[in-house]
C-alpha cells in the first residue's frame, strides 16, 4: 500500500491524520478526556482527487487493518445483506483494532429515513467506534448525505483541489522523458489550475506516452478536451457543515 510520501500534497490532511490515528496509538496516555481524538471523519470532495489513495497510504503509515466498502457497490437492502455486511465489518474490525473503515461514497448507501442500513450505521458507530476504530467517510456529494448520518461524522474535511505547487510535483513525477525547464513545467502548473489529481495524473501520462519531444503546447492541447472541476458547492458546504483543523 502507499504512503504519506507517496501522497503528493494534503500536508494539512496528514497532519490531521497523524493526530486523529497515529499519534493516539503511539503516546495513548496523551489522548483521554476531553482531549480524546475525533473518531469519525468525513473526507468530503471532487471526484478523482485522490481520497482512497490517500486513506491507504494513512492505513499503511499508521499501521492499521483497513476496512474498506464502497456505496457504490453496496448490495441491495431488500433482502438486509447491507445492514449484516456492515454489522460484520464493525464487528471484525472492533476485533482487529487498531483499525480503520473507509466508507466510500456514504452518499450511495440507501441511507432513507426509515431504512434498516442506517439503523445499523448507528447502531454500529455507538457500539463499536471507540478507542482503536476510526470511522472514515468519503462523498463527492455531501449534499446526498442524511443529516442524522452527517451529524455522527465529527469532523469534516474539504479535500480541495490541487494547489498550484502540488500541481507542479504532480507534472514533475508523472512526466516521463522530461525535458521541459523550470518555468515551462510552472506555465503548465498555472494554466491546469481547477483540474483534479486524477485528470492531471492521467494526462501528463497519455502525454509521456503519445509524443517524444514534449512541449508546452503539446501539454495544454491535452488538457484542452478535459473537463475543469467547479468547487463553489463543495465551498459553500464546507461554510455550511465542514470544520476548520
Amino acid at each position: 500500500m502507499p504512503q504519506f510520501k507517496d501522497v503528493i500534497g494534503y500536508e494539512k490532511e496528514k497532519d490531521l491524520m497523524r493526530e486523529i490515528i497515529i499519534l493516539p496509538q503511539k503516546f495513548p496516555h496523551l489522548f483521554t478526556g476531553g482531549r480524546s481524538p475525533f473518531r469519525t471523519v468525513l473526507l468530503f470532495g471532487p471526484s478523482g482527487c485522490g481520497t482512497s489513495f490517500f486513506i491507504k497510504s494513512v492505513a499503511r503509515e499508521a499501521n492499521v487493518t483497513l476496512f474498506y466498502l464502497d456505496g457504490e457497490k453496496a448490495p441491495i437492502n431488500w433482502d438486509r445483506r447491507g445492514e449484516k455486511l456492515m454489522d460484520a465489518v464493525f464487528r471484525v474490525a472492533a476485533y482487529l483494532t487498531p483499525s480503520i473503515i473507509y466508507l466510500n461514497n456514504i452518499d450511495n448507501y440507501a441511507f432513507t429515513r426509515y431504512s434498516m442500513l442506517k439503523t445499523e450505521f448507528i447502531l454500529s458507530v455507538h457500539n463499536h467506534v471507540k478507542r482503536g476504530i476510526t470511522l472514515i467517510a468519503g462523498s463527492n456529494n455531501p449534499d446526498g448525505i442524511d443529516m442524522a448520518v452527517r451529524r455522527r461524522l465529527e469532523k469534516r474535511v474539504w479535500m480541495k483541489l490541487p494547489d498550484l505547487s502540488t500541481r507542479k510535483k504532480l507534472i514533475e513525477r508523472y512526466l516521463y522523458n522530461n525535458e521541459l525547464s523550470e518555468n515551462d513545467i510552472m506555465t503548465v502548473a498555472e494554466r491546469v489550475d481547477g483540474f483534479t489529481h486524477r485528470d492531471i495524473v492521467e494526462t501528463i501520462v497519455k502525454v509521456s506516452k503519445k509524443y517524444t519531444n514534449i512541449t508546452v503546447e503539446h501539454i495544454l492541447d491535452e488538457f484542452s478536451i478535459c473537463k475543469r472541476t467547479d468547487e463553489k458547492v463543495f465551498a459553500e458546504w464546507c461554510r455550511m457543515y465542514g470544520n476548520e483543523y
